[in-house]
């Protein structure tokens, strides 16, 4: 059978895992339960093809994004990578802007979550604009909203190259695709029903259909055929699902802004309500912590002023605190 998407497990044996559909789960250990940490990102892509009018240069100006969706949350974008004058059959790893999505607290209560993984070969930009855009991309100081696109707005630090970055993912129709893969992991699902399935693992989307009987994923994160060789007659992409990984704070920080922004700009339209309900419960969590926080520090000051003193004891009995006092 020939499909676009396939699953290998991580664990190797002999440097290599073999290929199996999307909806057969290794283990019911691979579930993924309540509390535990999940973190989805893009290994790296191997480019076949090359898209660029002029095809005597063999390359490709290239943008890989992502966009992720569950449960009521509107889709989040995420750009990976950006470089011109990419060469056609190359490895492509993926090392300044990885996650797709993390948490450090997986709720089992969402039932789906859906991923949208894109290599585009891009078109519109003018030298100047392109090498600025290359030179944030690894600029420690604009790694939020150079991954995040819903952030650059407010980001100074791109604002030249910002508008031309949000016009090629929102408007990628008029750009050269080289993979549009779209693919929905079912949450605790078993293998009989048809589902695929959220386990860890890799997750290989080709840009076009394969029959995968002959070929391996090795742990480079690349494809070979069974003989040893480097598969190289299809462009594809590697994701990776993990449980027991470091996750950083900072990129779920950026994350929940990331998704904040864009409930905001969702409620533009018809769903309002939800989110200023959702805006509402962000800001009473922060609320909640500011007070949590001053608590402790003036918890632990041994003296403290008149009117510290009343705040203490204003906080000392606040219902909101009391079940997280410490």
């Amino acid at each position: 059978m020939e499909k676009k998407w396939w699953y290998a497990p991580d664990s190797f044996i002999n440097e290599e895992s073999n290929f199996q559909s999307t909806t057969k789960r290794c283990s019911e250990d691979n579930k993924f339960k309540n509390a535990q940490k999940l973190r989805i990102t893009v290994e790296g892509a191997w480019i076949h093809e090359n898209m660029d009018r002029l095809m005597w240069t063999k390359t490709n100006d290239l943008i890989i994004f992502s966009q992720i969706g569950y449960g009521s949350k509107p889709p989040i974008k995420k750009v990976h990578f950006y470089e011109k004058n990419v060469k056609e059959k190359k490895w492509i790893p993926i090392v300044f802007h990885p996650d797709i999505y993390a948490t450090s607290d997986f709720n089992e209560s969402i039932e789906e979550i859906n991923i949208g993984i894109f290599v585009y070969d891009e078109d519109g930009l003018n030298k100047s604009k392109a090498s600025e855009l290359s030179s944030n991309f690894a600029s420690a100081a604009s790694i939020a909203a150079i991954a995040f696109p819903v952030l650059l707005p407010y980001s100074p630090l791109i604002s030249s190259v910002g508008k031309s970055l949000i016009g090629i993912i929102s408007n990628m129709d008029d750009h050269d695709e080289i993979i549009n893969g779209n693919i929905r992991l079912a949450v605790n699902k078993s293998s009989d029903e048809a589902y695929n399935l959220l386990q860890p693992g890799f997750f290989v989307c080709f840009a076009e259909p394969v029959e995968i009987k002959n070929l391996i994923l090795k742990e480079d994160k690349k494809v070979y055929t069974k003989k040893g060789d480097l598969y190289t007659h299809n462009s594809y992409i590697v994701l990776r699902v993990t449980k027991d990984t470091s996750i950083s704070s900072e990129f779920l920080i950026n994350q929940r802004m990331a998704t904040l922004l864009s409930e905001l700009e969702k409620g533009k339209g018809e769903n309002s309500i939800q989110a200023l309900d959702f805006l509402q419960d962000t800001m009473s969590s922060y609320s909640l912590m500011k007070k949590l926080k001053r608590y402790k520090e003036l918890k632990k000051k041994s003296i403290r002023t008149e009117d510290e003193e009343n705040l203490y004891h204003e906080l000392s009995n606040d219902d909101e605190l009391s079940e997280y006092y410490l």
